[in-house]
């Protein structure tokens, strides 16, 4: 027997307040999201545009459930303190109650890890008539990681991923809880959207990190502490000159470093040891040298 096709928790409680369309309609609906990171968290804010909406605003949003995922290897949720949620959701846009006295539900579920659940869901129960959401950038949820590097992070696409909940798959893939169908996006005229909203990829608004101002985002800079623009790197090891006088290239400059620099002070041939680019192996060369002394080269966000 097939089973009864239901919706989640939104569609179920408001399926006194739809007013079916007589022409089928069904809004567009695309999810992504936006990250903002610095050197300790990144901040992702999980978003939807809700648009070509019926005037009646049949086909506005009821549900949504996203699931998002990212990578437990380099970021883990992180702890706000006493009493602040981390991850939280929109509970401005997306709640059941009159706006004011509003009921909690279903918060973020974080019992896997690696994966964040948001369920959302709009009654309003002053606008019988206008319930449901529509709109660009409406705000879902947002969550706070913490960065186990200070790096700039990898490519988003590397970190994180968005698709619907599937939390009650069975094992054929199908969504089905206890016989019955668990519809992530419906709208307020019963339409289940899951197989037609798209998920945009995660994408970063902070500028990559640059910690010398040198204009070479730190993950490409062969010395991310001391400004080269040029990236100027004569032996081809990773890291630039200005902070590599690690010349025998045992990853420490000492008196075996020392004495290379010596046999050719004053010589404009060995670009290896002209640390500072001038065609010119000299004092400023020494004074590179002598503030290295006892520590390796770099770092390098190339090697490091």
């Amino acid at each position: 027997m097939k089973p009864i096709l239901k919706y989640g928790l939104t569609s179920l409680l408001a399926a006194s307040l739809v007013v079916p369309s007589m022409v089928a309609m069904a809004a567009d609906v695309q999810i992504y999201a936006t990250a903002d990171y610095d050197d300790s968290q990144v901040t992702v804010e999980i978003l939807a545009n809700i648009t070509d909406v019926a005037d009646d605003n049949s086909d506005a949003l009821l549900s949504s459930g996203v699931k998002l995922f990212y990578n437990d290897a380099e970021l883990s949720l992180a702890d706000l303190g006493v009493g602040v949620k981390n991850p939280t959701k929109n509970e401005t846009v997306w709640y059941f109650g009159d706006g004011v006295s509003n009921y909690s539900y279903l918060e973020p579920n974080t019992s896997v890890t690696g994966e964040i659940v948001f369920m959302l869901g709009r009654i309003d129960s002053t606008e019988t008539e206008q319930s449901g959401v529509k709109g660009e950038g409406v705000l879902l949820g947002t969550v706070v990681f913490s960065r186990t590097t200070s790096d700039s992070p990898a490519d988003p696409a590397a970190l994180f991923g968005l698709g619907v909940t599937h939390g009650h798959e069975d094992a054929d893939g199908e969504n089905f809880v206890q016989n019955v169908k668990f519809v992530d996006f419906a709208d307020r005229s019963g339409a289940d959207l899951d197989g037609a909203v798209s998920f945009a990829a995660v994408s970063y608004e902070t500028t990559a990190i640059d910690s010398d101002g040198d204009g070479v985002a730190d993950n490409a800079d062969n010395c991310t502490l001391v400004a080269n623009a040029d990236q100027r790197d004569t032996d081809g090891d990773g890291y630039g000159n200005i902070c590599d006088p690690d010349f025998n290239a045992d990853n420490r400059t000492d008196f075996a470093d020392l004495a290379q620099l010596k046999s050719v002070f004053f010589t404009t041939s060995n670009p290896d040891q002209d640390l500072n680019g001038d065609n010119r192996v000299d004092f400023e060369d020494l004074a590179i040298l002598k503030s290295y002394f006892f520590k390796s080269p770099g770092p390098s966000g190339l090697v490091d």
